[in-house]
């Protein structure tokens, strides 16, 4: 027998997940402002998983500032942000891939210039060699933001 009751953390998952609202908002605010949308997820899941990092500081570092007397702005600098900086850009890196595959599901979906329009017509025009030069160079570019925003981390990464 089949259970058909979604738990509430699935549910909240499967209602809340980008490709999802990528069709409906595209239609809503039109494919001229397709960056925009790319723009709005990326954001929440950067913004979500740098609360965690902020929430993750260990009180001992805290405590530590409060016996040295900082300033806010010293606790902020020297203590906060560089404890928070690895959650930060894990949250970078995934929003960034999610803005990539946004952005291409977009082009897709509106037929506009772009790898994901370029892909959508080669496939109605079943141009196999095309379609997969254009998975191909998705996901090479996708990579490369990736690696970039690796190189980045590692340039603030403290020791």
């Amino acid at each position: 027998m089949v259970v058909e009751r979604a738990d509430a953390a699935g549910a909240g998952e499967a209602a809340g997940h980008p490709m999802l609202l990528a069709g409906f908002t595209v239609a809503v605010i039109g494919h001229r402002r397709r960056h925009r949308l790319a723009d709005l997820l990326e954001e929440h899941g950067a913004r979500i998983v740098s609360v965690q990092g902020v929430r993750a500081v260990p009180q001992d570092f805290l405590n530590v500032g409060r016996v040295l007397k900082l300033s806010r702005w010293k606790m902020l600098t020297k203590i906060l942000i560089p404890a928070t900086l690895p959650y930060m850009f894990t949250g970078f890196r995934l929003s960034l891939g999610i803005a990539w595959l946004v952005i291409v599901a977009a082009e897709m979906l509106t037929g506009r210039p772009g790898a994901g329009g370029f892909l959508w017509q080669e496939y109605n025009s079943l141009i196999f060699e095309h379609i997969i030069l254009s998975i191909i160079t998705i996901g090479v570019v996708g990579f490369v933001l990736d690696r970039l925003m690796g190189l980045l981390e590692r340039r603030f990464k403290t020791a």
